[in-house]
């Protein structure tokens, strides 16, 4: 089981990508489609002390030893935990900000258990990744329903 209460985790909203406009050209006045709103790729995780990025960096070390070409952790590439991810409209970020703030301030998260069920690699566009799926605790499900 990883308990994550030493590792006293930051619930934090990290935005993947900036503002993607999708729109289209306007080819002309009588054909062209409404505009599209802005959106955001956003990713709601759990982000570890440095004493498990560190532990991380010393595995994926060792994974990277076999494959060379496998995911690389650096400053901006790390462990987390992901709670939501998906694109949301630009303009409704505020409102996001504000439920996570209202999640941290609720709840004990550096608390949260989580239990490792699952070890799975895979290659994505020559790149070895491992992802560990965790079962978690009511608590986690009932703060992800909020």
């Amino acid at each position: 089981m990883v308990n994550f209460a030493r590792t006293r985790l930051k619930l934090l909203v990290l935005i993947a990508l900036t503002a993607l406009c999708f729109g289209s050209q306007n080819v002309s006045a009588q054909t062209a489609p409404p505009a599209q709103p802005a959106v955001t790729a956003i990713d709601v995780a759990l982000e570890p002390d440095a004493t498990m990025v560190q532990r991380a960096a010393a595995l994926n070390a060792r994974l990277r030893g076999n494959f060379p070409q496998g995911y690389a952790l650096d400053a901006t590439h790390h462990p987390h935990v992901t709670l939501l991810q998906r694109y949301v409209r630009t303009a409704n970020l505020p409102k996001i900000f504000a439920a996570v703030a209202k999640i941290k301030a609720q709840y004990d998260i550096a608390a949260w258990k989580f239990q490792a069920v699952k070890l799975a690699n895979s290659v994505w566009d020559g790149i070895a990744v491992t992802v560990i799926a965790a079962t978690p605790r009511n608590v986690v499900l009932e703060a992800h329903n909020d």
